[in-house]
């Protein structure tokens, strides 16, 4: 489907393999402990607000359910985004707690 715009499929296509490529390379360069268990939920952040920002271009506000500004869709990749943030931040709280040595111990 073609819109007033460009090719917005395409472009959506794009940034998914550009987010992937990145990622991958991203996490191929990086210490591997450290991230460990964290991939899916950087993926999931990225592509989210991604996800948000490129339906704004489609400029299609006919038929479909609109809360406000956003789609369903926009606030769904929003919330999604913002849950795996808030995961991703219990997640390094945890294992910082985890790593820390017990007062008194040696």
């Amino acid at each position: 489907m073609w819109s007033r715009i460009g090719p917005i499929p395409t472009y959506g296509i794009m940034y998914l393999i550009g987010i992937m490529l990145i990622l991958l390379l991203l996490f191929a360069k990086l210490p591997s402990e450290r991230w460990q268990g964290t991939k899916l939920l950087w993926f999931v952040i990225v592509y989210g607000l991604g996800r948000a920002a490129t339906d704004f271009l489609r400029g299609d506000t006919e038929g479909h359910a609109y809360l406000g500004l956003f789609s369903l869709t926009q606030l769904i990749c929003v919330l999604a985004a913002a849950d795996a943030l808030a995961l991703l931040v219990l997640l390094m709280y945890m294992r910082k707690l985890l790593v820390q040595p017990i007062p008194g111990s040696c």
